[in-house]
């Protein structure tokens, strides 16, 4: 028994319950139907298809979803109140809705590549070791420029507060 068929303390079913709201009545089959339906109706076809009650939740999010998206693709030919009375009595999801529905598949995590570990100097050849201490030693010097370059342009930002604050302290009395 599912979820919306067990009953409640007055002996009525939740969705007896449900359809007693004016807004899901069924007053002319051949009007349009409206969101309250569309989404009543989508819980049930949740319900048809949903295996755990995590899967019927997440199905009665979709199901409307793309009921919804369907109403508005085909505006010539819309859901009308006697397709939602067929579906709520139906035990069968219509194929152009579960056709619509696509299943995100979660991501493999990728695992980092391996990169091939490096010699160490001692097991390098000269040539390679050559190469290996001058790429090191031009960044080495590309990093000690530019800390260099920081270091002077904080000097002149200390100078600049340092007249700024004696503006700011001097007092107005003294001129």
């Amino acid at each position: 028994m599912t979820a919306l068929a067990q009953t409640n303390l007055r002996g009525k079913a939740l969705t007896e319950i449900h359809m007693s709201n004016q807004a899901i009545e069924i007053t002319d089959p051949a009007a349009n139907a409206n969101g309250k339906q569309i989404y009543m109706v989508g819980r049930h076809f949740a319900e048809l298809k949903g295996e755990t009650p995590k899967e019927v939740y997440g199905l009665s999010k979709v199901y409307p979803a793309v009921m919804l998206r369907w109403n508005a693709e085909h505006s010539d030919t819309p859901i009308t109140m006697g397709d939602i009375d067929t579906w709520k009595k139906g035990t069968k999801v219509p194929a152009k809705f579960t056709k619509m529905i696509q299943v995100k598949k979660p991501k493999a995590k990728a695992t980092p590549a391996k990169t091939k570990a490096s010699p160490k100097p001692s097991e390098m050849s000269a040539g390679d070791f050559k190469d290996h201490f001058e790429k090191i030693t031009g960044r080495v010097f590309r990093l000690e420029k530019a800390s260099e370059d920081h270091s002077k342009r904080l000097a002149t930002l200390d100078a600049k507060l340092d007249v700024i604050m004696a503006y700011i302290t001097e007092e107005p009395d003294s001129e």
